[in-house]
């Protein structure tokens, strides 16, 4: 598999991620000296976060990124209606400082192999694990 770059995983190691629920906003952080997190229920026993957005780490319009997260937000409620479906959350992937952010879905359920394919599908370099020993990033590049 091909390697993200280091000035990708540096921005990647400083993204923030929010996850919506019912009764609040969790939060982690993809810095790698976080090695414990406690996750609330339903994101047990860990979730991907994969965005749509930036595909190839390009910027297109905001209206080409709404238009994509949109899409990929009904694809994963129809993920989550099927019968052993998964459950997905709206999520964002931000730096730190705020410079950036990504629309996002939380997926709980989903193996790794979907994950990643999901973030090929959509274009992406990478993708977040989040369990209770952190958050980890997944590299989506194949190998050229």
């Amino acid at each position: 598999m091909a390697k993200l770059s280091p000035e990708l995983l540096d921005l990647y190691r400083k993204t923030v991620i929010e996850v919506y629920l019912k009764d609040g906003t969790f939060m982690a952080s993809a810095d790698p000296s976080v090695e414990s997190l406690v996750l609330p229920p339903p994101l047990q026993p860990y979730f991907w976060v994969i965005t749509p957005c930036n595909p190839e780490s390009k910027r297109p319009s905001s209206a080409e990124n709404q238009a994509r997260f949109q899409s990929f937000w009904s694809e994963a409620q129809a993920r989550s209606e099927r019968p052993g479906g998964v459950s997905c959350f709206r999520a964002v992937g931000r730096s730190t400082e705020g410079a950036w952010r990504e629309q996002s879905v939380a997926f709980v359920g989903l193996d790794q192999d979907a994950a990643v394919a999901l973030a090929i599908s959509h274009e992406q370099n990478a993708l977040f694990w989040v369990g209770e020993t952190g958050a980890r990033i997944v590299s989506a590049l194949k190998a050229v």
